[in-house]
Parts: C-alpha cells; sequence; structure tokens
C-alpha cells in the first residue's frame, strides 16, 4: 500500500507543460507530450552537476533534460535543430543535458517515461520521430544519480536530416561543457 500511495503521490508531483501521466506496469510513468513540449520531473534525491545542486529536473520532448526552470528555457523547448556548443550559446542550454538535441516529433506509437526513487531517475524517449521524416523512429535515455552519475543510452537512432548535438553542459560561458556529437545525421 505505501509504494502505492507513493507512485501516486509522485504522479501527483509532477507538473506537467498542458500535458498528463499514466502510471505503467513497469513502474514507468508514462508522461504525454505534444510536439516541442517539456513537463517537470521532480528529483528524489539533490543531483550535483558542475558545481550547483538541483533537486528538479524538466524533460523536454525535444531530447533535453535540464535542470532550470521552465521560465530559463525557450518557448519552443529547445526546437528544432541541433546547437553548436560554445562559450556564447543562450544562457537556457545551461545546466542541461542533450542526449539527442533536435526536432523530434511524437507520432502513435511514441512513448515518453520516467521512473526513479532515492538511488536514480531515467528519462525515456521511445519511438520517436524525426520531425523532417515522421518514418526515422529514435529511442534513447538518460539516468542520472545522486553521485553526479549521467547515464545515456541509445537503442535506435535513425536521424537522417537534421542537425543534431549529443552533450552535457553546465556555465557554457564557463567553458563548462562536453560535446559528444554535433552534426547533421
Amino acid at each position: 500500500m505505501k509504494k502505492i500511495l507513493a507512485v501516486f503521490l509522485l504522479m501527483l508531483s509532477f507538473v506537467v507543460g498542458a500535458q498528463q501521466t499514466t502510471a505503467t506496469t513497469t513502474g514507468r510513468t508514462e508522461v504525454i507530450f505534444g510536439d516541442d513540449t517539456w513537463v517537470q520531473v521532480p528529483l528524489q534525491f539533490p543531483f550535483p552537476m558542475y558545481g550547483k545542486v538541483f533537486t528538479n529536473s524538466f524533460m523536454f520532448s525535444n531530447g533535453v533534460v535540464g535542470f532550470f526552470g521552465v521560465d530559463m528555457q525557450p518557448q519552443n523547448a529547445f526546437c528544432c535543430t541541433g546547437i553548436q556548443v560554445s562559450n556564447n550559446i543562450p544562457s537556457y542550454f545551461n545546466y542541461t543535458i542533450l542526449p539527442m538535441q533536435t526536432d523530434l516529433y511524437p507520432v502513435a506509437q511514441s512513448k515518453f517515461y520516467v521512473q526513479g526513487d532515492t538511488t536514480y531517475q531515467k528519462y525515456w524517449w521511445q519511438d520517436i520521430a524525426e520531425y523532417s521524416n515522421r518514418n526515422n523512429l529514435n529511442t534513447f535515455s538518460v539516468e542520472i544519480r545522486p553521485t553526479g552519475y549521467i547515464g545515456i543510452q541509445y537503442d535506435k537512432i535513425n536521424i537522417q536530416n537534421q542537425e543534431v548535438t549529443s552533450a552535457i553542459i553546465g556555465d557554457a560561458s564557463l567553458g563548462e561543457y562536453t560535446v559528444h556529437y554535433s552534426g547533421r545525421g
């Protein structure tokens, strides 16, 4: 009963950008996204990143996890192309994880999930289409832990027509970033 209550309370704690959430049988929570939207995901642990500590996160439909409030994020939810990471990128990119930041589009089979407890938080993008070709589906995830661990897993990547960026960014103006990939396809 305590576990069911905890899942219910966690679901109630989501603040969603005009979206909704539903529990699944796997223990994950499905987040219902539209195009270029976001959901607030409270963390059950303090997460350290580049010298700051966060207890809240935001999952964006366009392949980004951010740690500042949405008032710091672009209105278009990190749309519509990958960014060339440098010291002079817009400040709303600060304190973000970009496993695959590009223009993604949810289609009928697309699913977004979150799951976490006091030891980890995970975010999934499952069968999310490339905006310019709705048949190009992509599945990937991000996991964070209270130790500062960030893990990115790519299960299916099929971006062919758009710029995409994979990076971890602290305060970019201070050079706090690691770019894993930035380019077309």
